[in-house]
């Protein structure tokens, strides 16, 4: 049986992602990948799209509350007012840090889960 990349994913509340597979030739050089291999980039986004709507729902909540107290965790230490958007961000930089700093592929999935998080966060869904 030949596999193909997903070319979206369905999460369990009815969202559609999509995939980065449209992307791929545009941001590299790299042939696309053969129909009968996966495509990395959009397990990664699998991966965090099942997180993101599975297991940290599950555990944290909504996101818009979670961040919003985080951020209110933050403002005293930072000073000044501090939003969930920027929460999201944050949580973003410490991972693209993380990488710098060491490669693992949880830190590509989590980027992709903050990111969809944070469209979360900001549209209200």
């Amino acid at each position: 049986m030949t596999r193909r990349p997903p070319r979206s994913v369905t999460s369990k509340s009815g969202r559609i992602h999509k995939t980065a597979t449209e992307l791929f030739a545009k941001e590299t050089k790299e042939e696309a990948p053969s129909s009968s291999e996966p495509y990395v980039g959009t397990l990664i986004l699998a991966e965090a799209a099942s997180i993101v709507y599975g297991r940290a729902e599950a555990d944290y909540g909504d996101p818009l509350a979670d961040f919003t107290r985080t951020a209110k965790m933050w403002e005293p230490i930072f000073g000044t007012t501090v939003t969930p958007k920027q929460v999201a961000m944050c949580m973003i930089c410490v991972k693209l840090s993380r990488e710098v700093n060491s490669h693992n592929k949880d830190n590509f999935v989590d980027i992709a889960g903050y990111a969809e998080t944070a469209m979360r966060v900001v549209t209200g869904k």
